[in-house]
């Protein structure tokens, strides 16, 4: 695991462990006042209304009703990444996705083939909102939440409309299961749902470096047009895999509900996705557009025993397009006195008011510099002697396995050359 990866997974890692802990305290106090009260981590099984014997407790329930706002975060991590801003139409869209799905599978008897039609039709259509979305950002270049406001307004009437402004309810067995629980499984449906997603995201970011990617253009759009990436296109995707995400979170609510509710449906979980990316430990947004220099002085000579070099705004400055360029922009500070009524020198020094997550500050004197905090990636190199043409021909040229290798490795505009050695395999 990456120092970078370590690094975003302590947020998230520690504010579950709060939560616990609290859980666990309140559980103390509520058993002390009554023995009979159930503990937050109590797990039990209890018979249904159909006879299922299903898994009960306040853990399986957190787990079974925020099984939508996982699957939508992961989504949502991937447009925060690529664009450094967050799709707040994610509900509507969700209400758009029930509303195919309900249509596409109609009223009548519902079969596993007529369930999985449907939930390809919903992906689709959501996916090609998730492609609207994209283009208003990646094409058009307007700021995702406000590109996304569209869909927001417009998605749950659109909704409505797909249904003939009816909200009509399913009444199969099928899509009820798929909503709660499957007969003789005492899990959640959902919670299974949410694994498969899961899986298949990892195996998405493990087996292709897309992961990469969306990091590279969401950390310098710049160098990763220059590294042959194609920015326009990585946004693109991301909001359509994001749609992918939708379609399931509407898809599942929509069964669990049993019926099309296009203004209830996933209500304010944009602010819920949001959130969980934010405490999932990335970064809401990519460079600043601006940021905030301040000049301060001292006649001790140590930065500690610094103050403000004035308190009217003079010693301010708001530095703008920091966030589209790497050049160093200059800025000057001008009617400041250079010694005290002392006459003792004054030194002074500037320091940055507002710093980015992913960045440090190095201040030497007048010069502020933000530096892109340090990541690991890892690697491997593969020799395959299975003789085909390249690799004839490889040997041809070489005889044998060189030695050793040369990898050059790109951030930013900058890059890095870096030898290794070739063990032997």
């Amino acid at each position: 695991m990456s120092k970078r990866t370590g690094y975003r997974l302590l947020m998230p890692l520690m504010v579950l462990l709060v939560l616990l802990v609290l859980n666990l305290v309140v559980d103390v106090v509520l058993m002390n006042r009554n023995p009979d009260a159930r503990s937050f981590f109590s797990l039990g099984l209890a018979v249904d209304s159909y006879g299922n014997t299903l898994l009960r407790g306040d853990i399986i329930n957190v787990l079974n009703s925020a099984s939508e706002l996982v699957i939508l975060a992961i989504g949502m991590t991937l447009v925060t990444a690529v664009s450094g801003g967050q799709d707040i139409s994610v509900g509507a869209v969700a209400a758009v996705a029930g509303s195919v799905f309900i249509k596409a599978a109609g009223t009548g008897e519902i079969t596993w083939g007529t369930v999985f039609m449907a939930f390809i039709a919903c992906c689709l259509v959501a996916m090609l909102c998730g492609a609207f979305n994209g283009a208003l950002v990646a094409v058009f270049r307007i700021q995702p939440m406000i590109a996304t406001l569209v869909m927001f307004t417009a998605g749950r009437s659109i909704a409505y409309a797909i249904n003939g402004n009816a909200s009509p309810k399913l009444y199969d067995d099928l899509t009820r299961q798929i909503g709660s629980y499957f007969s003789g499984v005492p899990i959640p449906t959902s919670i299974f749902l949410v694994i498969i997603y899961v899986v298949i995201f990892f195996l998405l970011f493990r087996f292709t470096n897309l992961r990469l990617y969306l990091e590279t253009v969401g950390i310098n759009e710049k160098s990763a047009r220059l590294n042959g990436l194609n920015p326009v296109f990585l946004k693109l995707l991301a909001y359509i895999i994001l749609g992918f995400c939708v379609a399931a979170a509407g898809f599942l609510n929509t069964c669990r509900m049993q019926r099309l509710d296009h203004l209830g449906i996933l209500g304010g979980i944009e602010m819920d996705a949001i959130l969980a990316v934010a405490i999932g430990g990335n970064a809401l947004g990519g460079r600043p557009d601006s940021v905030t220099v301040q000049l301060w002085r001292t006649t001790t000579g140590n930065v500690n025993d610094g103050v403000l070099a004035a308190s009217d705004g003079s010693a301010t400055k708001v530095l703008s397009g920091y966030g589209d360029t790497i050049e160093p922009i200059n800025f000057t500070f001008s009617g400041f006195e250079e010694h005290n009524n002392l006459g003792v020198a004054y030194t002074y020094f500037v320091k940055q008011t507002t710093v980015d997550p992913n960045y440090t500050v190095s201040i030497n004197g007048m010069a502020v510099t933000d530096i892109l905090k340090e990541f690991e990636l890892e690697g491997s190199k593969v020799w395959d002697i299975k003789g085909t043409k390249h690799q004839l021909h490889c040997a041809r040229q070489y005889r044998h396995r060189p030695e050793a290798g040369r990898q050059r490795h790109l951030q930013g505009d900058h890059g890095a050359h870096q030898r290794h050695k070739h063990r032997d395999l």
